[in-house]
């Protein structure tokens, strides 16, 4: 069977749907059962650490098999091979799910209390102020990280294992990095956890356009990854301290839909720009990174995170106080 373009963007919208649903439940879940203090931090880190190294086995995998079973049959069957096992196993993690449970709840119609939760939300503020520097980040990663494997084929004649190989292991050095991300909350603050992450990642971004081969552009590629990544589980969990219950998934679902249409932005522009450059958009990714960092400092040091009736906020070794210095799912 063939699938058009329709069809297949149609997947990947559907794909999309699904994924962003599952994330927003995901911080709330976690930030509702998880321990307090500096537990949270860490939970929110061994969570992040967890789906990196999947995600790891998986490009690895990805990568070999069209390889594999490209000696047996067309490389587009091979490919396809791929996406079949793919889904498979995208469909067989639900199956862990079932079995997670949590505190009993009044059951009440879905959607009279996500009405009810839109008409008293009152984490503004914090949304705003998360969202802003979110969509400048996600903007720039539209930019060029849809196009990575383009640029190491076309660019730089990388073979398909190269590549899954080079992605692959992107995630698993992001997982080693992002472990010490709970000492960085602990010394720099959450914000300035964030800040000093992003801008410590820009002189390997622009690495990466200027190298010849393809070892260099790996290892800036590596370096770039986790440091601008390591960060998520501190961004996600400022997201939802200290706020009501109520708003906990409103707000990361709004996140999320805020970083999907500047995704969607970002891409579209630079789809355009890969098709006469496949290096341009790394150096405009890098003003924006910046810009994000900066308004990050600017915008995330003002939130205070107070303690509400259902969590208890942050232990002072970790609450975010004027850090002496200064984020999402590893898609930046």
């Amino acid at each position: 069977m063939a699938f058009t373009p329709t069809v297949i963007v149609s997947l990947g919208l559907a794909y999309g749907i699904g994924d962003g649903i599952m994330r927003s439940v995901g911080v709330a879940f976690l930030s509702e059962n998880g321990p307090a203090g500096r537990g949270r931090t860490m939970l929110f880190t061994v969570d992040f650490v967890l789906r990196i190294l999947a995600g790891f086995v998986g490009a690895v995998v990805g990568g070999l098999m069209p390889t594999l079973l490209g000696a047996t049959m067309p490389e587009t069957s091979a490919l396809r091979w791929t996406i079949a096992v793919a889904g498979a196993l995208l469909l067989g993690s639900a199956l862990p799910v079932l079995g997670v449970t949590e505190a009993p709840r009044v059951r009440q119609n879905a959607w009279v209390v996500y009405m009810s939760s839109i008409r008293g939300f009152r984490s503004w503020n914090r949304l705003t102020r998360l969202v802003v520097p979110e969509a400048l980040i996600s903007f720039g990663a539209g930019l060029i990280i849809p196009f990575v494997p383009l640029f190491l084929k076309v660019h730089l004649g990388a073979s398909v294992a190269q590549i899954g190989f080079i992605q692959g292991a992107s995630g698993l050095v992001m997982a080693i990095a992002t472990l010490s991300t709970p000492l960085l909350a602990r010394r720099f603050g959450l914000v300035g956890t964030i800040v000093i992450t992003e801008l410590a990642s820009l002189p390997f971004l622009l690495v990466i356009p200027l190298a010849g081969a393809i070892s260099g552009v790996a290892l800036a590629m590596w370096a770039r990854g986790a440091l601008m990544n390591m960060s998520w589980p501190v961004y996600n969990q400022l997201a939802v301290e200290g706020i009501p219950r109520s708003d906990k998934p409103l707000v990361v679902g709004w996140m999320s839909v805020a970083w999907s249409l500047a995704w969607l932005g970002g891409s579209a522009i630079g789809g355009r720009l890969a098709a006469t450059s496949y290096t341009a958009g790394y150096f405009i990714t890098a003003v924006l990174y910046g810009l994000g960092a900066v308004v990050s400092w600017l915008l995330l040091r003002q939130i205070r995170l107070t303690a509400e009736p259902s969590a208890v906020s942050l232990s002072a070794e970790i609450a975010e106080p004027t850090p002496s210095v200064c984020p999402a799912a590893a898609n930046s």
